[in-house]
């Protein structure tokens, strides 16, 4: 499975540039980290598919880090989406706070 890393600090260009990826890259998925709620200890996960079917969950917050957080939930759910062979491309879309290369070297 392929990993594209999609990162900015503009929003709506990042989902622009994911639906994009997801229309036109078949078998691909997206995944995103929402830091909306951090404040809260809050992180969900979101998946989203080129149907627009859409799944969330609430990931624990790990270390109070924001970054550490992702990367111990993004690398098994990489591992477990690439063994299951159902997706080519796994479109990770970064949240604006996040250091990118951290992301990408994980």
């Amino acid at each position: 499975m392929r990993i594209a890393l999609v990162t900015g600090l503009h929003a709506e260009a990042r989902t622009e540039a994911v639906d994009e990826l997801l229309r036109t890259v078949p078998r691909s998925v997206a995944v995103h980290h929402d830091m909306g709620d951090i404040g809260d200890g809050v992180v969900r996960r979101v998946v989203r598919d080129p149907s627009g079917t859409s799944r969330s969950e609430q990931v624990e917050l790990d270390h109070a880090c924001a970054s550490c957080t992702v990367r111990e939930d993004l690398l098994p759910f990489l591992l477990r989406h690439a063994a299951d062979g159902r997706h080519d491309l796994c479109v990770v879309d970064s949240w604006e706070g996040l250091e990118p290369r951290s992301i990408a070297e994980s």
